[in-house]
């Protein structure tokens, strides 16, 4: 079998690309580690490896939370220390140019400034300097202006004001200044990211800067790399999940009436090859492997299942022990409600679609059906867990992270297999069973019932 379709998409493009690899400037102070620890869901500590004031950029840090990231500190450009610049210097071209290897070159930079909240200078002359060095060499920079929650805090007024009067003095002191440097230069801000235990973050703001990171590195046009930042994220499930899409693309989603590309294959490995690619895409802290194993594996067949049948009569057959009612609830489901989910767990695997499991895959409409219901059941299930896991300190995933999904899914998983039902039966002689149709429905469920796929 050819390479290209067996093996997994997302091990093929990390041969390539290991590891995102981004720089983080700043002073002391200015929030460096806390922005890690929000963007790629790792322990500060594991990002704070200098004592305060001490950085070695070339010193490579690799979060043992996050093996999809290497991270490389440097300290600000400081007046009276310009061995700080001239270090950053010699990185960013070290780590640029067609010459370097993917893997060895810094794919985006982060200069963190911290707002002032008191007034005084924001940008010191090394910051031009080294901005328009990135510029030059193509690398993407983005600005990062944190610690916002402080400048709101200075005012002594009602929030909605004080929220008002911070935003003029940020456009004052931090955004006219950037744009007389240069228009070209992209900035985001944080808050609410370094009070420890106490933190509050805004979760929107980091979502936005994560996702225009994304865009900066996409744009450069390196290869893959744009995926390796979206795979590395965690902090913005739009990102992860177009990004899921991007790669079903290049792998999984072949599998979608492709015979020809999977001789011998039994359904049951397509599944499980999908199920593998997808939850790699996602990169979720998962060190016992929850997700690959079997049980879950068995739940997501037993869901997608109930796709394949084209109307409540086929599915009589397929599940003949099974009330009629029972089919009618699953088949023909109350949107909203997660009653169908339980329902349909507890019927388990029925003999005819473990059949079909264990035979030769073929390019049929039950078996599109089946596909398309387990991509998007699955994307929502990862989609859903990722938003749960949006805490700090990072945990890692647990069995009741993984229960409570399954058990209270806010979207009825059937809503979306009714639409795939439909779909399948009344545009199959439209599409004729080829993957570009299917493949574009599929991102139409996804932003359906997410409200964040986009067919990018």
């Amino acid at each position: 079998m050819a390479s290209d379709t067996t093996e997994n998409a997302v091990t093929q493009m990390l041969n390539e690309c290991p590891r995102l690899r981004i720089l983080v400037v700043g002073k002391s102070g200015a929030g460096k580690s806390s922005l890690i620890s929000y963007a790629f869901g790792v322990d500060k500590e594991s990002v704070s490896q200098h004592a305060p004031g001490q950085a070695n950029i070339d010193h490579e840090i690799f979060p043992p939370q996050n093996p999809v990231v290497v991270v490389h500190d440097s300290m600000g450009f400081e007046p009276g220390k310009p061995e700080n610049l001239e270090r950053a210097e010699k990185f960013v071209r070290r780590r640029t140019g067609a010459d370097v290897p993917l893997k060895e070159q810094v794919h985006i930079i982060w200069l963190c400034i911290q707002v002032p909240h008191a007034g005084g200078r924001v940008f010191e002359d090394g910051d031009e300097i080294f901005l328009r060095l990135a510029s030059e060499r193509n690398v993407p920079v983005l600005v990062v202006f944190t610690q916002f929650d402080k400048v709101i805090d200075s005012f002594r007024k009602h929030r909605e004001e004080k929220e008002t009067r911070a935003n003029q003095k940020f456009e004052k002191l931090c955004v006219v200044p950037l744009g007389e440097m240069s228009p070209e230069f992209q900035y985001a801000r944080t808050a609410g990211l370094s009070s420890g235990r106490f933190a509050k973050p805004d979760i929107p703001a980091l979502a936005n800067l994560v996702e225009m990171s994304r865009d900066l590195v996409r744009n450069r046009g390196c290869g893959d790399a744009w995926l390796v930042y979206s795979i590395a994220q965690r902090a913005s499930a739009k990102v992860t999940i177009e990004a899921c899409v991007a790669i079903g693309m290049k792998g999984h989603w072949n599998i979608l009436c492709s015979t020809a590309k999977f001789p011998g294959w039994t359904l049951n490995q397509c599944l499980d090859k999908i199920h593998d690619e997808m939850v790699d895409s996602w990169n979720f802290y998962d060190p016992r492997g929850r997700l690959r194993d079997g049980e879950l594996r068995k739940k997501m067949k037993i869901l997608a299942q109930l796709a394949a049948p084209s109307d409540v009569s086929e599915a009589r057959t397929w599940f003949p022990d099974v009330s009629s009612d029972t089919i009618q609830q699953l088949i023909v489901p109350v949107i909203g409600t997660t009653a169908t989910v339980v329902a349909g767990l507890a019927i388990g695997l029925s003999v005819s679609f473990g059949t079909m499991l264990a035979t030769a895959y073929q390019n049929t409409e039950p078996t599109l059906r089946c596909f398309m219901a387990y991509i998007v059941g699955l994307t929502l299930i990862l989609h859903k867990l990722f938003i749960r896991l949006l805490r700090w300190p990072p945990e890692e995933l647990s069995e009741e992270d993984i229960a409570v999904i399954l058990e209270t899914y806010e979207l009825s998983i059937y809503s979306a297999y009714d639409d795939i039902r439909r779909y399948v039966n009344k545009a199959v002689w439209r599409m004729k069973l080829s993957s570009g149709p299917a493949q574009k429905e599929v991102i139409e469920l996804l932003r359906k019932f997410t409200g964040i796929g986009e067919a990018a």
